[in-house]
């Protein structure tokens, strides 16, 4: 499978790296605004990663409330059904007092039996007394206790409402950051991204497109060196230092796959620090319930070579670590997936999104939103499943013992 998509690679890499000199033709005020661009997109990337970061906390939030809120309404339920029990049980021991109570005093005195059987009969009545009473004054604990829960659910709806309040206010600030992020993308491109669904369709597999798009990178690269080599040997056509192409995003509610003419360093990202040095903090992508952990078995056997985390409608996603973003996507039955370089052989791999809000080749900074899950109204529940794969030159490792710990993530 890889060889067939080894044929690929020179093609697209020479494709992908034909130059656009910039002239000296090119005027200062052109290159002021593209400058202006790139200043605001750095601006707007970090708002991102501050606003993506108070998203996913408030994702946390409404998460707690929820289960809080169905724990509650549960053991409302268990109340209801215990207050039910008591009430049939009572309802037996009224009965049988009030058979007693027909029964004329005369009458239980002149009964025939001897005075300890009488004495036995009085203490079964004072027994049946008693049981009543207590089951009385347990059936009013427990009318209270249900009348608290009530209220307790009442205050527990409304933090959930206004928790969902701030989370969308929280999403749309989200969203219009990245729709304005989009527009001076668009604004600034100078290069036509081609598409590698031909590169896609000759694999199978992650892994295959991960070693893929490796090769295809170490062959852009040859051909961009041999370019360079090429232009420094013949004529000097400008002095002046080419305007950087910033690259097109795709579209926001869908999802494309594409490989960037240009490295896409969209706004001044600082290089790279070491992933090595940050093991157990990486910022964890999404807020939700850890349902499937690195090398568990599935259904066939197969070891998970990453994790699962379900998540609630439309949660967001953002980055793990600082890197080059080398696929954006469909691909299979995996859905929208994003994967990212991080240097040094580390890539993650981000799997099962509805929207891809980045770009191939763009750059990303560490807890910066690259997309979003699906809304299980309108989606089966298997669009709210997260699959993350953290790899070392190609070879799977465990995604938690590299992810910080993380409050906003629940256990099995």
């Amino acid at each position: 499978m890889i060889q067939r998509a080894t044929g690929l690679l020179v093609t697209l890499a020479v494709t992908l790296l034909t130059p656009a000199l910039v002239t000296g033709a090119q005027s200062v005020s052109s290159r002021s605004a593209v400058q202006e661009v790139k200043q605001r997109l750095t601006a707007i990337r970090r708002e991102l990663v501050a606003i993506g970061k108070t998203t996913q906390d408030q994702e946390a939030v409404v998460v707690r409330a929820e289960a809080r809120l169905l724990a509650l309404e549960t053991h409302h339920a268990n109340r209801h059904s215990a207050l039910a029990a008591l009430h049939q049980n009572l309802s037996h021991l009224t009965i049988t007092l009030q058979r007693l109570a027909r029964r004329p005093p005369a009458a239980i005195l002149t009964r025939p039996g001897t005075p300890i059987d009488m004495a036995h009969a009085m203490m079964l009545v004072r027994t049946l007394v008693s049981r009543v009473k207590i089951k009385s004054d347990t059936i009013l604990d427990q009318l209270a206790e249900i009348e608290n829960l009530r209220l307790a659910i009442a205050r527990q709806r409304e933090r959930f409402r206004r928790a969902n309040v701030a989370l969308d206010d929280q999403r749309a600030r989200l969203e219009a950051l990245i729709l304005e992020k989009n527009k001076l993308w668009q604004q600034g491109s100078t290069a036509r991204p081609e598409t590698t669904k031909e590169l896609v369709r000759s694999v199978d597999t992650l892994g295959d497109l991960l070693v893929a798009l490796r090769n295809l990178r170490r062959a852009r690269q040859t051909v961009s060196d041999r370019l360079v080599v090429l232009n420094r040997s013949g004529p000097v056509i400008a002095e002046t230092k080419p305007i950087e192409p910033i690259g097109e995003p795709s579209s926001q509610g869908t999802v494309s796959a594409s490989v960037a003419g240009s490295q896409g360093n969209h706004g001044e990202v600082p290089t790279f620090s070491s992933i090595k040095m940050r093991k157990g903090n990486l910022t964890f992508p999404t807020s939700g319930r850890l349902v499937t952990r690195f090398g568990e078995p599935d259904d066939l056997g197969v070891s998970a070579k990453g994790i699962a985390l379900a998540t609630r409608p439309g949660a967001g996603v953002v980055a793990t670590y600082d890197g080059n973003v080398i696929y954006a996507g469909l691909f299979r039955g995996y859905g929208g997936i994003i994967i990212i370089e991080h240097g040094e052989g580390f890539h993650t791999l981000l799997a099962g999104l509805e929207r891809i809000d980045v770009r191939t080749g763009h750059n990303v900074l560490a807890g910066e939103p690259v997309g979003a899950m699906g809304d299980a109204a309108i989606k089966n529940t298997d669009l709210r499943r997260l699959y993350v794969e953290l790899r070392k030159n190609g070879k799977p490792l465990n995604p938690l013992a590299w992810l910080t710990a993380q409050r906003n993530v629940t256990q099995q």
